[in-house]
Formats: C-alpha cells, structure tokens, sequence
C-alpha cells in the first residue's frame, strides 16, 4: 500500500495539470462540445487517483487516513501555484517536507516531535531556490 500511495502522486500532478492547462472559449461550438468529450478523460483520472489514494490510506493506518486530504491539497497545491506566483517553491518545499513525515506515520502510526523536525529541515532545503 506504501508504494501505491507513493506513486499515486506523480498520476495526480500530471493529470491535474492537464486539467489546468484547458482553454474553454466563450461560446460552446458543435465541434467543441465533441472535443470536450475527449477532454473530460483528465477529470475521471484525477477523481479516481484521489479516491483510489485516500483509500490506500486508509488501508495505512487511521492517522494517515485522517491526514490524506492535507497532502493532496499540497499535491495539487503545487501545480497551481506555479501558473501564477513565483513562490510556489514554498508549497513544493512543503510538499517535498511531508514525504519523510507521512513515511514515519505510515510506519509508527502514531505523532511524534521527530516528523516536526524533519518537517522544518526538508521545507528549508526544498523551499530553497
């Protein structure tokens, strides 16, 4: 399960980008609404990547559960704000610093101070430009 919930990540950001990056003109054509069939496929991929990942989670432990919806925030945080701010290394600093945490929650189950230290080390090193 700790493998599926660390791959799953990757399939959200490119899909979640995709969904980003569509241009939707003022006036719905024919050949648009055809084309918007083609593009809903990114919408079911993200939607089920999430899905399928707080249920990975859940499979984890309760806390890691209970803080799924805090990670895919930052996830799809990230691809966000890099459209329109330059500070969105903060929120990649940020997501690269909860890795080592959920990894130390998904094994122990339980909070302790060693994940908050860990979370201010990697947020310095990843939030670095």
């Amino acid at each position: 399960m700790y493998g599926v919930c660390k791959a799953l990540p990757w399939l959200l950001t490119a899909g979640w980008t995709e969904i980003l990056t569509l241009k939707i003109p003022a006036q719905l054509s024919e050949k648009f609404r055809q084309e918007l069939l083609k593009q809903i496929l990114p919408f079911w991929f993200v939607g089920a990547n999430c899905v399928l990942f707080i249920t990975c989670t859940w499979f984890i432990n309760m806390t890691c559960f209970l803080l799924s919806p805090v990670a895919l925030m930052v996830i799809l945080g990230y691809s966000y704000t890099k459209r329109f701010t330059a500070l969105c290394h903060l929120v990649l600093g940020l997501g690269l610093a909860l890795a080592p945490v959920g990894a130390y929650l998904a094994v122990t189950g339980s909070f302790d101070i060693i994940p908050v230290l860990l979370l201010e080390y990697q947020f310095f090193l990843g939030s670095r430009v």
